[in-house]
């Protein structure tokens, strides 16, 4: 279970960081780019300047190291990912969707096996 924790982990920063990826190369022009990074900055309180976001607005770095660097890392944060806005899907964090059906398993698992081992018992004997 604890490599597959790690894995469920790194798998979810992986997929973040593509969905980031996938969210710059639709905003396609640098100009795009800036407006909607200054607009999520002001919005959520990351507290970035604007010659910062004009760096990585105007970067010739390719989209992959692009979207690796602190302010886009900050500004398109895990918590604004898996935010649902109105009826929209938001990003379902892998981990704690492993944990959580992990958890339900265990239980799950647990009880049955309580079950299995009082079914030939006689009620009276289990609840007195």
């Amino acid at each position: 279970m604890g490599m597959m924790k790690r894995f469920m982990e790194e798998f979810g920063e992986w997929l973040r960081h593509k969905i980031r990826v996938i969210v710059m190369k639709q905003w396609k022009r640098p100009k795009t780019i800036y407006r909607n990074l200054n607009y999520l900055n002001q919005k959520n309180g990351n507290g970035f300047n604007h010659e910062a976001i004009f760096k990585v607005s105007n970067s010739r770095l390719g989209w992959y190291r692009r979207s690796g660097v602190n302010v886009v890392n900050f500004i398109i944060s895990k918590d604004l990912l898996e935010n649902r806005i109105k009826d929209g899907a938001g990003l379902l964090n892998p981990l704690s969707y492993y944990l959580s059906n992990q958890y339900f398993k265990i239980q799950f698992t647990f009880f049955s096996a309580i079950y299995n081992n009082c079914k030939g018992m006689d009620s009276r004997v289990m609840f007195s």
